[in-house]
C-alpha cells in the first residue's frame, strides 16, 4: 500500500485508484482474464499488481502483501440508474 510522504498518516488521496470503467471498455473484466496493472508517481514507476477477473469480482494479487490476494466485489448499475444518479 502507498505510504504518504513525510511519514504522515495514510489518506485516500495517497492511495492508487483503479478505473474499472476503462477495464470494462477494453474487455478486461470478462471472467477468466489475468492482466498486470502498474502505476507511477511523477513519471517514476512505483508499484504493480496482477488482476484476475471472476464473474462478479476482481482479485488484486501481490505476493508482497500480508494477504497475497484481495478480492473486490463489482456491482454493476443499469445505465438508466447511473444516468439518474449523475444528473
Amino acid at each position: 500500500m502507498a505510504r504518504p510522504a513525510n511519514g504522515g498518516r495514510l489518506t485516500c488521496e495517497s492511495c492508487v485508484a483503479i478505473d474499472v470503467r476503462e477495464g470494462k471498455r477494453s474487455g478486461l473484466l470478462r471472467p477468466g482474464q489475468v492482466f498486470p496493472a502498474s502505476w507511477s508517481r511523477a513519471g517514476v514507476p512505483c508499484g504493480s499488481i496482477s488482476v484476475r477477473t471472476e464473474s462478479d469480482t476482481v482479485v488484486l494479487i501481490n505476493p508482497d502483501w500480508a494477504a497475497s490476494s484481495y478480492p473486490l466485489l463489482l456491482v454493476v448499475w443499469p445505465e438508466a440508474a447511473a444516468s439518474a444518479r449523475s444528473g
